[in-house]
Parts: C-alpha cells; sequence; structure tokens
C-alpha cells in the first residue's frame, strides 16, 4: 500500500503478494523481502517504484530467514536464519556479486550454504 503524505491517496501496489521482513536499499531504492509459498521461502526483490516483485533464492524447507537487513552501500544482505534442526544463524550475501538478480526470471541466485559468514564479535557494518 502506497499513501501520499499530503493527500492522503491510497494506492494498492502488490495484491495478495504475501511479503514481509522488508528491508530497504537505499542505494537503488530497491526492497528485499521474504515470501511464504507453497510451505517454503523465498527471498524477494521488489524494484523501485514497487509495483512489482522478483523471486531471487527459494530456500529448502525448513529453513526460515528473518530479520533482514542490506548495509548502507547496498553490497550486503544479512538474515537471521532458523534451520530444520533449530539452529540459528545470521548470514550475509553479497548482493553485488549477484547483482544479476535483478534479471526478470533469475532464480537460485544466491547460494546461503557457500556464502555463509560467521561472526564472531565486532559489527558488520
Amino acid at each position: 500500500m502506497s499513501v501520499d503524505v499530503h493527500t492522503g491517496e491510497q494506492k494498492l501496489l502488490l495484491k495478495d503478494a504475501r511479503i514481509g521482513e522488508i528491508a530497504f536499499n537505499r542505494v537503488d531504492r530497491s526492497l528485499m523481502g521474504v515470501r511464504h509459498v507453497f510451505g517454503q521461502t523465498q527471498f524477494v526483490r521488489i524494484p523501485y517504484p514497487y509495483d512489482s516483485w522478483q523471486a531471487v533464492y527459494t530456500f529448502p524447507y525448513g529453513f526460515l530467514p528473518y530479520d533482514l537487513d542490506i548495509s548502507p552501500d547496498g553490497r550486503l544482505l544479512s538474515a537471521s536464519m532458523t534451520e530444520p534442526n533449530a539452529d540459528e544463524f545470521l548470514r550475509v550475501w553479497n548482493l553485488i556479486f549477484h547483482i544479476h538478480l535483478a534479471r526478470p526470471g533469475a532464480v537460485n541466485v544466491l547460494s546461503p550454504a557457500h556464502e555463509k559468514i560467521a561472526l564472531a564479535i565486532g559489527e558488520l557494518w
């Protein structure tokens, strides 16, 4: 839903999209979010002006990302992850490396197994 703060006019942007856990990328004004579909979870990208979305990665059943955040430079996407065995991790993906995720039809371009970063101490950015 979009609301014009001056007029109060409302506009529906994405009907029945079921996207939550939204993070804003200030570099390109896109949004990244989590969508639940058929018992699985997907990362989705919503490019400005937010009237369409693209599936970026579908997680295997039981893997649930939440608390998404994007670094100020737009390079990194982080999310807390719950896995089927109840383990929880902080995962970080390099969005610049996966710049082609913006192309329509691109799926499974993020690979959590290969890009997991363990953060023991300090701040991410």
